[in-house]
């Protein structure tokens, strides 16, 4: 029998159909989950159930030599993803078109054995860190349903958080995997540029986005990563040098002492636990403001052209498109991709000097679910900027990054520090240095 769902990360899970647990019982108790608490959480937008217990009939009659690394593991997928004969929703409602083959990224879960469970909500393009819309509702935080979950991989990281799923896939343009991340207790992988393909779409918001997984555990991130990107294993240095980046320079953005400190914490236990120095513990990096935002708001306008009804987009939405038709132009763009490959430049002279940056993972603490009621663009850009401030520049870069939960606030709330460094594979070593999996 398959129980305590919350109790088990997508290895664990492996590991009991390896042993001969029934995958369809499995997959049973992850829809009866989802029937019983998504109405109160809103994780999902489709939920394919009659497909998915076809698909682990198949599973269940599969020999063991032809099963695949994720052989009837359930995973969702964030609803930017295309999934052939589901409209690719972007999170709005200006979208009917069924996609016609599947992500790239879908066809190789699929082709590993993952059986995909369904989609998970997000904001309407995935444009705020709150993951809410007028079509798709509010999404809430399943440790505390009074607060979001963040986003715009909220669906997401709600849906592994609450124990429905093992693990799931989000995206990141510009900390939308970190951020929720860390607010549903969870570790959350934006990959290095290019590790990861978006095909059929040719970008996600030009340089800035990119697709990876949200897990209980940093082994689950290891696991999904070495299914849908590539990345090289690389030898840990001698002596670990650590710098911490605690101060963002961004007007009106206030670090609380409790995140500032955890951070500070957080290195000093790398530092002793890896043969380790800390060599700064207040880096200034660049606030990349100028080449992100032409990019994030004329990554917007290509997702409306896509669109088969595009009167359907939310007003905020709309009138976002119009500000991303100047400043998203496409001379803009180009010029702020440029932009963005001298802040690399200048952030991997830095990482020959540091081996990892550690930074709160999020300049704020959670955000309360409605939190974009009644604001416009503007006041919804303004309210988003603690939730980006340590985020935003590693999508500029295009540094591989991860979440990683490291206790619970005054608040009750979980933490997080993100890791930020050359390579996907030492920060997620790393990560597995700070604590075991975060298995509730």
């Amino acid at each position: 029998m398959w129980s305590n769902l919350d109790a088990l990360d997508a290895t664990d899970w492996l590991k009991r159909i390896a042993q001969g647990d029934s995958v369809e019982s499995g997959m049973r108790a992850c829809l009866d989950k989802i029937e019983q608490i998504d109405k109160h959480i809103n994780a999902f937008h489709h939920v394919f159930a009659d497909n998915a217990l076809e698909q682990v009939r198949v599973c269940d009659a599969t020999s063991t030599e032809k099963r695949g690394p994720l052989h009837g593991l359930p995973i969702a997928i964030k609803e930017e993803n295309a999934i052939a004969g589901i409209p690719t929703a972007f999170g709005t409602a200006a979208m009917s078109t069924p996609a016609t083959e599947d992500s790239a990224v879908v066809a190789a879960l699929r082709c590993a054995g993952a059986i995909i469970i369904g989609t998970t909500r997000m904001p309407e393009f995935g444009t705020w860190p709150f993951t809410e819309s007028k079509n798709g509702g509010v999404t809430r935080n399943p440790l505390d349903l009074r607060f979001s979950p963040g986003g715009s991989s909220g669906g997401s990281a709600a849906a592994v958080a609450a124990g429905m799923i093992p693990v799931a896939i989000g995206g990141d343009g510009g900390g939308s995997i970190r951020i929720p991340a860390a607010y549903c207790g969870l570790y959350g992988l934006k990959p290095r540029r290019g590790r990861v393909s978006t095909a059929p779409v040719e970008h996600l918001w030009w340089d800035l986005g990119t697709i990876g997984p949200l897990a209980k555990s940093p082994r689950d991130l290891r696991l999904i990563y070495s299914v849908i990107g590539q990345f090289p294993a690389v030898p840990l240095p001698k002596q670990l040098r650590i710098a911490v980046h605690v101060n963002p320079k961004i007007a009106g953005v206030t670090v609380p002492a409790q995140l500032t400190d955890t951070a500070l914490q957080t290195a000093e236990q790398l530092a002793k636990g890896m043969n380790g120095v800390i060599v700064d513990t207040d880096l200034r990096l660049p606030t990349p403001t100028d080449a992100f935002m032409p990019q994030f708001l004329g990554g917007l306008v290509a997702e409306v052209k896509q669109l088969d009804q595009p009167e359907k987009i939310e007003k905020r939405s709309r009138q976002l498109v119009r500000i991303g038709q100047f400043v998203g132009s496409r001379r803009a763009v180009d010029w702020a991709r440029k932009r963005g490959e001298r802040y690399a430049r200048d952030v991997d002279k830095l990482l020959d000097q540091y081996d990892v940056i550690v930074s709160p993972t999020v300049a704020a603490r959670p955000p309360l679910a409605g939190i974009l009621d009644g604001r416009g663009p503007i006041r919804a850009q303004l309210a988003s900027l603690p939730y980006v401030a340590f985020t935003a520049l590693w999508n500029v870069t295009g540094h591989p990054a991860i979440a990683v939960p490291v206790g619970v606030g005054d608040d009750g709330m979980p933490l997080s520090v993100q890791l930020a460094g050359r390579d996907e594979d030492m920060l997620l070593r790393l990560a597995e240095t700070l604590g075991k999996p975060n298995l509730t």
